[in-house]
């Protein structure tokens, strides 16, 4: 596809990730919505619908040429096999020389070397373009990296083979990007790759989408006594295992537990075991399955008092602000969004079973106070208008 220039153009390049339709619903999709939205741009996606990754085989591919008036160019269509990584690039370079000149603003999530390759490209052709890279960045996956002897010894070759290349990156790029408040601190005192990036970085939070979702934020929320639990029950990051453990000794009396996503098929086994441990609890602990309809999903924020996120190691947490919107308490481990989140009274944080126990247990018995009125600033923080509007670094390049 060549960018017909009416308009500023915004692309988004995704050579390290699947975009498949559940894209739709996560940052990259709505950042450029968004944008196309609030500033009028032609806003461009190039992907790899065949993209060989293992994760996203079950996802639905993608289709569409455009969406919601996003314009989706797949580099792989008129080809029958999976391109190799190799093949991959070239399809992305030879779109990069195609359209650079047209392009205005580049953006990348994430910054591995085939975006550096590509970026660097892209500013050679077209020197007054503008290049953004959103890191979705994550102090502790990077600390578990840093403690691992093998994942540093590869991260000492990288920087050793691709030095010259991370190096002209920097001077690349106009603008990093983090989403949270700590990960701005920890790159603000330490080094990216061996660079300091501080002088070009910037917070830029994701968020919700009250559109997808229908949100009144006006709406007085009616709350039954559940608790919610969104995402792949029994992926490992998401660590549905610590709360099995907790839910079987904690007494939910007339509280519900649900637990919305699909089902890991190896965790299956565990579920079975927790309901011939726990019998009595068949009908307060329940698993309803993959939801894609977002409307659907808003009526399972809308009933609950409160979200259970218990993950590893995310960047973000999107449903702790999915949740947050609909005015539901947070009980999460201190990852990603959550501890700048609860740190407005909006929730709790919890390290391992048992302190999500004694939790769980001290709500049930009304021991914490379960506020749904949440501030309205808080919840306006994460509203993907308000975040692309505000971001001054779109304003300077697109208005």
């Amino acid at each position: 596809m060549n960018i017909t220039k009416e308009k500023k153009n915004v692309t988004l390049i995704c050579p390290s990730f699947r975009f498949s339709k559940a894209q739709f619903y996560k940052p990259a999709f709505y950042i450029m919505r968004y944008l196309k939205e609030i500033y009028g741009i032609e806003p461009v996606i190039v992907f790899d619908e065949k993209l060989n990754d293992v994760k996203f085989k079950t996802d639905e591919r993608v289709t569409e040429s455009s969406f919601q008036g996003v314009n989706l160019v797949n580099i792989s269509s008129d080809i029958d096999d999976n391109l190799t990584k190799s093949e991959t690039v070239k399809a992305y370079k030879t779109y990069i020389e195609e359209n650079a000149r047209d392009i205005d603003l580049l953006l990348v999530f994430h910054a591995n070397t085939t975006e550096m390759k590509l970026c660097n490209l892209y500013k050679k052709l077209n020197p007054n373009g503008k290049v953004m890279t959103i890191l979705d960045f994550s102090v502790a996956r990077f600390n578990h990296y840093k403690n691992s002897f093998l994942e540093r010894l590869k991260h000492f070759a990288k920087m050793v083979i691709y030095r010259f290349d991370i190096l002209k990156f920097y001077k690349t790029v106009d603008v990093f990007t983090v989403e949270t408040e700590s990960g701005y601190e920890y790159l603000k005192k330490n080094k990216w790759n061996g660079i300091n990036i501080s002088k070009k970085l910037q917070i830029l939070p994701f968020g919700y989408d009250k559109k997808d979702f229908g949100l009144n934020l006006s709406e007085k929320a009616q709350k039954e006594n559940i608790f919610l639990c969104v995402g792949t029950v029994g992926a490992n990051q998401k660590n549905s295992e610590m709360i099995l453990k907790s839910l079987k000794l904690v007494d939910l009396k007339d509280w519900k537990f649900v637990f919305v996503g699909a089902i890991d098929r190896n965790f299956k086994d565990k579920i079975e075991i927790f309901n011939k441990e726990c019998p009595e609890k068949r009908k307060s602990v329940l698993f309803a399955g993959a939801v894609t309809d977002r409307k659907v999903l808003a009526e399972y924020y809308k009933k609950s008092k409160v979200l259970v996120f218990a993950s590893r190691s995310d960047a973000f947490g999107l449903v702790l602000v999915e949740a947050l919107a609909f005015q539901d308490f947070l009980v999460s481990t201190p990852v990603g969004v959550a501890p700048e989140i609860v740190k407005n009274g909006t929730g709790d944080l919890f390290d391992d079973t048992d302190s999500l126990l004694v939790e769980l247990q001290m709500i049930v018995d009304g021991k914490i106070k379960i506020d749904s009125s949440v501030k309205k600033q808080v919840v306006e923080k994460y509203d993907y208008q308000n975040i692309i509007e505000n971001f001054e670094f779109f304003k300077t390049v697109l208005m």
